[in-house]
């Protein structure tokens, strides 16, 4: 088998084009470049929450949680921030009595939302083998995912778009798939979680 073929076989393909992929947006996210966007604020809220659940502060977790907009997201940047903090006990910045300490490991939540870019990648490719693509059309599929601009400008930012678009890809590959109602309400659930 020559290297050409090789390359197109999936199973050098698209974990190589993950692997590339993931290495990218990390260097991206280490750049920096996090807050661009005011939108990033609400990041800010997962990590009060995160830290008001460890503190057992329980009327500010009922505050948090009851604030109306984007109500998965917080919860989401609760386990990245876990993540993150727990990331941050390899760092100088492992204690978080300090709210600079906090800012100044913001890169590791990036870089943990990051994977959800990276995820986008292999749901879309996954989407067009269950959409009846063959695997050469789920390779470009794949390919031009990872090309897209967007798609990896905002791997550096604490946003919720990588996010919502990783529940769109999957409630349609799981919509597509259903036989059963269990699986389009499944669907529904999936795309209820993108709002």
């Amino acid at each position: 088998m020559n290297r050409l073929a090789l390359l197109r076989s999936p199973r050098v393909l698209v974990p190589l084009v993950l692997a590339v992929a993931l290495v990218l947006r990390l260097v991206l996210v280490a750049q920096g470049g996090q807050y661009y966007f005011g939108d990033e604020e609400r990041y800010n809220r997962g990590v009060t929450l995160y830290q008001a659940l460890a503190a057992g502060d329980w009327p500010q977790v009922r505050a948090l949680a009851a604030l109306p907009e984007h109500a998965l997201f917080p919860w989401l940047t609760v386990a990245i921030t876990a993540g993150q903090h727990l990331l941050a006990q390899f760092t100088e910045y492992g204690d978080w009595s300090q709210p600079a300490q906090v800012a100044q490991t913001m890169w590791l939540g990036s870089a943990l939302l990051a994977l959800f870019s990276v995820l986008n990648l292999w749901l879309v490719h996954r989407l067009a083998r269950v959409a009846g693509a063959g695997e050469a059309a789920a390779g470009w599929a794949l390919l031009l995912m990872a090309a897209s601009n967007t798609a990896f400008y905002h791997a550096r930012h604490l946003l919720p778009y990588e996010c919502a678009i990783s529940a769109a890809l999957l409630a349609l590959i799981v919509g597509l798939r259903a036989t059963r109602p269990f699986g389009a309400f499944m669907g529904g659930v999936l795309i209820g979680a993108i709002y």
